[in-house]
């Protein structure tokens, strides 16, 4: 700053200097030429610069001093005029001489003071005439260097206010564009939300489909595979009926070829015996088969429980993180609001003191520069121009307003002129934009018309919102309770199903048993060669008892192996629904993910079920094939007693089909559970891909219905009571009358349009009411650009009386 006022001070410095140099040497000269004239000696030339009047004027002064006693500065001896030829007294000589001296001196006094006074007074004149015009000069240039400041400071105030103005058409522009894509964000976050919900109703209930078709499956297999079961058991009693018929028919008629027949006991026992290894090979083959097959199940059930599990904890640790993000949002929107409260109240005492400096600086650049007010005319016409070329109908509207105002704030006036007419084309673009997004928004615009509705008493809102809390946990509460009822259901028809199972395998062996008593009883009544025969089959039928008392044994364990499985899974089924149950009563508002969760669960039960039925089904096929390929095997080892060549070879081709068959049957099971894998891996990926959208929704969802709330918040704290406040009641308008109007807003929240919506019946009234609208324009906007870019195109109701 001090640099500044030495720049200011170095002007009138250099042109005072100049102006004195100048003065010197003029009174140099001046003084030069009336030495150089005068007859008598000159006074010596004090040479001094003199810097001011004062000081002049005491220089003057000491020099008319200097000069006045004719003692000190006498003139030279002046020669007698000749006289007369007579001789004067001496005295009188000396007295006429001091006389003629005297005058002299005095003529010579009076003409050394006439001439300096003259000198003086012409040096006075010149020297009057040069301050006179430096002075003019110096005011002219401080006249010029000031308007030049106040050109280039109202150059800077134009520079900054366009700066300003570009910069809170770039922020408005930037809020419009985000408003925009926050709107089409928030239209399709609510048509992915919809097809989510609509998708989402769909797999519940195709899952529900699923699960039914599955169980009806499951048990139509179980009542298949029991029904076959029954079938292969009489077609087994029937062919071992039909085998002792044959042999005992074969005996009769052998009877007398019994060392043939012999050989073809030992043969045939010999053949039961390869037969009975085979079985055993095979019998142990399968289970072996089996234990693997349980193992690889039970393996895959863990990998799924742990899944379960992880996918469990990433709900949990998803909803924990949701919480915290909702609070987080909370707490940042609060203080948001609270900022943006401080914002606009900042914003506000900053509008009220550039506005207050703006009129000082207007009314100041009024009174000091009329030639800035050219420049600023040229600056207006173009701008003018501009806005014309923008918008002409807004422009003369403006203009007819402006001409209507004082002529003190006409700059003002034609300034905000040009900024709204540059605020109505972007308002036409954005209009544009609008009508081309309508179609969008409809239902947004419905929905926010409806919440504007109801949006009038808070409290009831939160009431509302608190009841449909409740409502939704006590949803919750009843589909966990149908969930718990479905699965109890489920394992008492599982038990059911097993009990069902445990009684036909007891009649199984009840009727076998039977069969058996009955055929002993009947081989009693035969021949001699019958007993023997019959020994032989006893023999048989004793190491076929043992082999079925293995193969039940076996059968009972695996069975028991299931059942400790199962009860495990059930334990383990307890514990996650006991898990489940804590994170949901931890959690209650993410019922709906819990409940979708246990969807999950269900439908992961309903295929593991599913899967365990088809693996049972294969596995009672495996064995009805297998049971099938024994009886065949006997059949062709009596007919290999004949020609044990072609046996053998049968032995061996039967030997290789089943094992083509049994590496078929695991190739099956292999590429089943690879799908199954792939199938599982699939619906996780969707369904973590369908949360995470759901989740996104959601959070947009919140962000939008606080953004109504809020706007619809403002509008009927600050708009509502300004538009109230400028309505006049028309003369003949009935009391307890309410319109529900739409306004359309710039970005400062002038009116571009307010319009009744629903009419109160009284077409004065209505009129009256958007008569007040536009009066209030421009409305109050809020400083956060979300609510204020809500608020341009919003409807509130308008009921003075209430």
């Amino acid at each position: 700053m001090a640099d500044s006022r030495l720049r200011s001070l170095r002007g009138p410095f250099a042109l005072a200097l100049v102006l004195h140099i100048v003065l010197l040497i003029l009174f140099a000269l001046k003084f030069e030429a009336s030495q150089r004239s005068a007859q008598v000696p000159q006074p010596d030339i004090i040479e001094a610069v003199v810097l001011d009047d004062p000081r002049i004027a005491a220089e003057a002064e000491r020099l008319k001093a200097e000069t006045a006693p004719p003692a000190e500065i006498g003139p030279e001896p002046v020669p007698e005029p000749p006289g007369p030829a007579s001789t004067p007294n001496p005295e009188e000589s000396r007295r006429a001489q001091q006389i003629a001296a005297e005058k002299a001196a005095e003529e010579s006094r009076r003409q050394m003071e006439a001439k300096k006074l003259a000198d003086q007074a012409r040096k006075d004149e010149q020297r009057r005439k040069v301050e006179a015009a430096a002075k003019e000069r110096a005011a002219e240039e401080a006249r010029e260097k000031a308007e030049a400041e106040v050109r280039r400071k109202a150059a800077e105030a134009r520079q900054k206010a366009e700066e300003e103005a570009k910069a809170r058409a770039a922020a408005e522009a930037v809020a419009r564009k985000k408003a925009a894509e926050e709107a089409k964000e928030k239209a399709e976050a609510e048509a992915r939300r919809k097809a989510a919900e609509e998708a989402k109703a769909k797999a519940a209930a195709e899952a529900e489909a699923k699960r039914k078709a599955a169980e009806a499956a499951r048990e139509k297999a179980e009542a298949e595979a029991r029904e076959k079961a029954e079938e292969e058991a009489k077609a087994r009693a029937a062919a071992e009926a039909a085998a002792r018929k044959k042999a005992a028919e074969e005996a009769k008629e052998k009877a007398e070829a019994e060392a043939k027949r012999k050989a073809a006991e030992e043969a045939k026992a010999k053949a039961a015996a390869e037969a009975e290894a085979k079985r055993k090979a095979a019998e142990a083959a399968r289970e072996k088969a089996e234990a693997e097959a349980r193992e690889k199940a039970e393996e895959e059930a863990k990998a799924r429980v742990a899944a379960e599990a992880a996918a469990r904890k990433k709900a949990a640790e998803e909803a924990k993180e949701k919480a915290e993000a909702e609070a987080r949002r909370k707490a940042a929107e609060e203080a948001k609001a609270k900022a943006a409260a401080e914002a606009e109240a900042k914003r506000k005492a900053a509008e009220a003191a550039r506005e207050k400096a703006e009129a000082e600086a207007r009314q100041k650049a009024e009174e000091e520069a009329k030639a800035r007010a050219a420049a600023e005319a040229v600056a207006r016409k173009k701008a003018a121009e501009e806005a014309k070329e923008k918008a002409e109908a807004e422009a003369r509207r403006k203009a007819a307003e402006e001409a209507k105002a004082k002529a003190a704030a006409e700059a003002e006036a034609k300034r905000k002129a040009a900024e709204a007419a540059r605020e109505k084309a972007e308002a036409e673009a954005r209009e544009k934009a609008e009508e081309e997004a309508k179609a969008r928004v409809a239902a947004e615009a419905a929905a926010r018309k409806k919440a504007a509705e109801e949006a009038k008493e808070k409290a009831e809102a939160e009431a509302r919102r608190k009841a449909a809390e409740e409502a939704k946990a006590k949803a919750a509460a009843e589909a966990e309770a149908k969930r718990k009822a479905a699965e109890a259901a489920r394992e008492k028809a599982e038990a059911e199903a097993r009990q069902k199972a445990e009684e036909e395998a007891k009649a199984r062996a009840a009727a076998e048993a039977v069969a058996r008593k009955k055929a002993a009883e009947e081989a009693k009544e035969k021949a001699e060669a019958e007993a023997r025969r019959k020994a032989a089959e006893e023999a048989k039928a004793k190491a076929a008892a043992e082999a079925e008392a293995k193969r039940k044994a076996a059968e009972a364990a695996r069975e028991k192996a299931e059942a400790e499985a199962r009860q495990k899974a059930e334990e383990e089924a307890k514990a996650r629904a006991a898990a489940e149950a804590v994170a949901r009563k931890k959690a209650a508002e993410e019922a709906k993910e819990k409940a979708e969760a246990e969807a999950r669960r269900k439908a992961a039960e309903e295929a593991k079920a599913k899967a365990a039925a088809e693996a049972e089904a294969k596995r009672k096929a495996a064995e009805a094939a297998r049971e099938k390929a024994e009886a065949e095997a006997r059949e062709k080892a009596e007919e290999e007693a004949k020609a044990r060549a072609a046996a053998e070879a049968r032995r061996k081709a039967a030997e290789e089909a089943k094992a083509r068959a049994m590496a078929e049957a695991k190739r099956e099971m292999e590429e089943e559970a690879k799908v199954i894998a792939a199938a599982e891996a699939r619906k996780k990926a969707a369904e973590d891909a369908r949360r995470k959208a759901e989740l996104e929704e959601q959070i947009n969802n919140e962000r939008r219905e606080q953004t109504e709330r809020e706007a619809n918040k403002w509008a009927n704290r600050y708009i509502k009571p300004r538009v109230e406040g400028l309505w006049l009641k028309p003369p003949a308008a009935r009391g307890g009358l309410s319109c529900i109007i739409q306004v359309r807003t710039l970005g400062d929240g002038t009116v571009v349009e307010a319009r009744v919506v629903k009419s109160s019946g009284d077409a004065t009234f209505d009129r009256s009411a958007e008569s007040a609208v536009k009066k209030a324009s421009p409305l109050p906007m809020p400083s956060d650009p979300r609510v204020a870019a809500e608020l341009r195109s919003f409807t509130f109701k308008f009921d003075p009386s209430g």
